[in-house]
């Protein structure tokens, strides 16, 4: 995580959540560029095993 710019008037967890809500819509979004594309982004774990 990257450290939030000092005198800012978030406090740091507040900054880790907003980070981590924005890796998160990255995601999102590459997963559904997929799909629109024809590509089955599918799981990313199949019976606990990480399937890249």
């Amino acid at each position: 995580m990257v450290p939030r710019p000092p005198n800012g008037p978030y406090s740091q967890a507040a900054y880790d959540r907003w980070e981590r809500a924005e890796i998160r819509m990255r995601r999102e979004e590459a997963a559904l560029w997929l799909v629109l594309h024809g590509v089955d982004p599918g799981p990313r774990t199949i019976h606990g095993v990480v399937v890249r």
